[in-house]
């Protein structure tokens, strides 16, 4: 299968880069307000400041690291379909699935759980199931069969 790249469609990974920076930055902000009153306790010369400081040091260095190790794991999670001149490509992390444009049945929104699923021709439906950034599972769905006949004609890429 030829692989020129004409267009190619990512998971969206918005909610869940949003939800770890926000977790992180929680925690740099509560370690924060926590040294920020282990150092008021200090000044007024109270026992046990040093240790609320190291509590809030603790929560400080926590929020970083946490949302280091939890970005890592999220970008490692590699889903994607490119559009081919040949067909398509399915990537899901270390599995890809190509599928020939001849191979293509149909491309159509399986509109109840909101995903792609192409028809093939041979072997099982392809279920494309996950959101994507920039389109919906409805509209991408209607660009890839329009993509599919225009292959079909031999124009795709012209």
């Amino acid at each position: 299968m030829e692989l020129t790249v004409l267009e190619h469609y990512r998971r969206s990974q918005r909610r869940e880069v949003t939800r770890i920076l926000s977790v992180g930055a929680l925690f740099v902000s509560i370690g924060a307000l926590i040294v920020g009153y282990g150092l008021h306790l200090r000044h007024g010369h109270q026992a046990g400041a040093e240790g609320v400081i190291a509590f809030g040091v603790a929560f400080v260095g926590v929020g970083p690291i946490s949302t280091i190790i939890r970005m890592q794991r999220l970008l490692s999670d590699e889903q994607f379909l490119a559009v081919l001149r040949s067909g398509l490509l399915y990537q899901v992390n270390d599995s890809a699935t190509e599928i020939a444009w001849d191979d293509v049945l149909a491309i159509r929104c399986d509109r109840e759980r909101d995903q792609v699923v192409i028809d093939r021709k041979t072997g099982d439906s392809v279920v494309v199931a996950f959101g994507f950034d920039g389109t919906t599972a409805s509209a991408l769905a209607r660009h890839l069969e329009h993509l599919r006949i225009k292959a079909g004609m031999n124009l795709l890429g012209r």
